[in-house]
């Protein structure tokens, strides 16, 4: 079994560089656009993956890229809370550069510490982990067959830098595009539990 991770498709924040985490932020005309261009590909390639359920995070930019995605597959998407974008709390609407001059010692604080330090009145990336782990893996044991996830950036990101064992200051380098898909093993998934 597989689960693929979706990152949902682009929307005007994204174009603008603010931060959305937990705003509920809608695709803009090119998510939607990413959104069909990845459902066209499912349909081209679907003996390379092949899912039997899709979820998604109750965000709507997420929902809509996974109705769009689920559609010509015949699937219904189901909601799946806990899988939600960090929630970066005061900084969410602000840009990276407007968080250091806002924010200077919070930022600075963040920066060397992105695992355990959570923006003012927001998350860790350990707490996302907390939460979306044991969802995915009880979400799982129901399942046989290959799954779909559509969910955010922060959320993919911060569990491949988790299964990669890299410091969470090196997140950058784990960033996911719009519409990304990330294959994740069950093996994996016992990694990414055992390392949190």
């Amino acid at each position: 079994m597989t689960i693929y991770f979706v990152r949902h498709g682009h929307t005007e924040w994204n174009g603008l560089g603010k931060i959305q985490g937990s705003v509920n932020t809608v695709l803009s005309d090119i998510g939607v656009a990413q959104a069909h261009a990845l459902a066209n590909h499912l349909q081209e390639t679907a003996n390379d993956i092949e899912v039997g359920a899709i979820y998604s995070s109750p965000q709507i930019r997420a929902f809509h890229t996974a109705e769009i995605i689920a559609k010509p597959l015949g699937l219904s998407v189901a909601p799946l809370p806990g899988v939600e974008e960090i929630n970066f709390g005061l900084w969410e609407g602000c840009t990276w550069l407007e968080l250091s001059k806002q924010y200077p010692t919070e930022f600075l604080e963040w920066t060397h510490n992105r695992r355990y330090y959570p923006a003012p009145n927001g998350e860790s990336y350990q707490q996302v982990l907390e939460r979306v782990i044991p969802v995915v893996s009880h979400l799982s044991k129901s399942h046989s067959e290959n799954i779909m996830i559509v969910t955010h950036g922060g959320v993919m990101a911060s569990l491949k830098c988790l299964i990669q064992q890299a410091p969470f200051e090196e997140l950058e380098k784990f960033k996911v595009a719009n519409t990304e898909v990330m294959p994740f093993s069950l093996e994996q998934l016992q990694l990414a539990k055992a390392y949190l």
